[in-house]
């Protein structure tokens, strides 16, 4: 509960003095726009850092060099990932060391000044009950991918609660055409433990040692003509494998 209490109450100060980090970002971009995009991420990056620390998350990375010995180190990737709890985010972002959003439900949207920090730093919002406004969100997120800004998704569509965390939910193909229209490389990452931090806890959040595989990137125009046709099925694979590693 103390745990809990601090995170709060750190959160608390965030949204109160967040507003002022933005106001630096809007002073900082009218000299400089590269400049304010890296302010905006390790914004965001040292507030999730200090909610893993306040959290009492430890993290144990595996294939961190993945990220930079990829085909193109520096180029945009759709990042790929399982979603067991709201620390696969929180967690995972503050490895990346070059622009990226993440696909997010719709409902954060709603959220003020959090909704403004998201979109500071690429974040798009997908409404799933609307074909019309999620194929809008598909189409922003090629073009930021064009403009060299990574998209983070989570293809299962939802938080998976299955007991078991190899048993991941299905991936959505339609997700995949972000890849398949910038032929950008995929980086699967996987996440475990990390439902243990605060969804299987009530009012509390537990100390854990959270375990992160980063995968190596490829492909789909080096895949087989199969998989090709079924690359969300391909990845899951990817990253129920690297799971069971983690594992062991």
């Amino acid at each position: 509960m103390v745990r809990l209490f601090f995170v709060i109450l750190f959160l608390g100060i965030f949204f109160t003095i967040g507003q002022i980090g933005l106001l630096v970002g809007f002073v900082i971009k009218i000299f400089n726009k590269e400049m304010a995009d890296k302010f905006y991420m390790n914004y965001v990056k040292f507030i999730f850092r200090v909610i893993n620390f306040l959290s009492g998350v430890k993290i144990k990375v595996y294939g961190k060099e993945n990220i930079e010995s990829s085909l193109n180190k520096d180029g945009a990737k759709l990042i790929v990932s399982n979603h067991r709890s709201f620390f696969d985010i929180i967690v995972g972002y503050t490895f990346f060391k070059y622009k990226t959003g993440i696909i997010a439900k719709v409902e954060l949207k709603k959220i003020p000044i959090l909704n403004v920090w998201m979109k500071k730093i690429y974040c798009l919002f997908l409404d799933r009950k609307d074909m019309k406004q999620s194929m809008k969100t598909i189409v922003s997120a090629i073009k930021n991918v064009e403009n060299n800004i990574s998209m983070w998704i989570f293809p299962e569509g939802t938080r998976n609660k299955n007991e078991n965390s190899e048993e991941l939910l299905d991936f959505k193909e339609g997700s995949f055409s972000i890849a398949k229209k910038t032929n950008c490389e995929i980086l699967p990452i996987a996440f475990l433990n990390t439902d243990d931090v605060f969804e299987k806890q009530k009012f509390f959040l537990k100390p854990t040692t959270v375990r992160v595989y980063i995968g190596k990137t490829f492909l789909i125009s080096d895949l087989s003509e199969e998989d090709k046709e079924n690359v969300g099925l391909y990845t899951q694979n990817i990253i129920r494998n690297m799971i069971i590693d983690m594992k062991k």
